[in-house]
């Protein structure tokens, strides 16, 4: 059986944090994965990272992208920006998305990746599978089904209200 020990933050004595990282696909893919998170996590204590994995092309210097850093943190910011969950929001420079996710998150952590469609040849389930693989719990969460999700986790119940 698979432990959730990495799922959890255990730095405070009684304390226990889910952590969930959304990687960032695009604008409205992303604020429908970070949404639906948000909805699943309603009532637990969590901590929702943004990872966005900004790809520098290879005849720009690694250290100087098209876009600054700056700007694509303050405008992701203003898009995401909530009162109602931890959320956090990390830009990395990189030439490989996948590359900048392995580094960013260890092997076994949740990631919840949001997509226009699930069908395999979309580059989110492509990156989906690719992380998968790779060890990590992925959550593909399509922007279409958000309208169609229960407002909580516990909408669903718990194994002890079906005993």
């Amino acid at each position: 059986m698979e432990s959730t020990s990495s799922l959890i933050d255990r730095s405070g004595s009684d304390f226990r944090r889910l952590e969930i990282s959304v990687v960032f696909t695009d604008v409205a893919t992303t604020r429908c994965a970070v949404e639906t998170v948000r909805r699943l996590a309603q009532g637990f204590p969590a901590r929702i990272s943004i990872l966005v994995p900004q790809v520098i092309p290879y005849p720009l210097p690694l250290d100087q992208p098209a876009v600054p850093v700056s700007f694509t943190r303050e405008a992701l910011r203003k898009i995401f920006e909530s009162e109602d969950a931890e959320l956090s929001l990390t830009v990395f420079l990189c030439r490989d998305r996948m590359e900048a996710i392995r580094a960013a998150v260890p092997a076994g952590s949740l990631l919840a990746i949001g997509a226009a469609s699930r069908h395999w040849w979309n580059s989110a389930a492509r990156l989906s599978r690719r992380l998968e693989r790779s060890g990590y719990r992925v959550i593909l969460i399509e922007a279409s089904t958000i309208s169609r999700m229960p407002l909580q986790l516990s909408d669903y119940g718990t194994a002890d209200s079906h005993a």
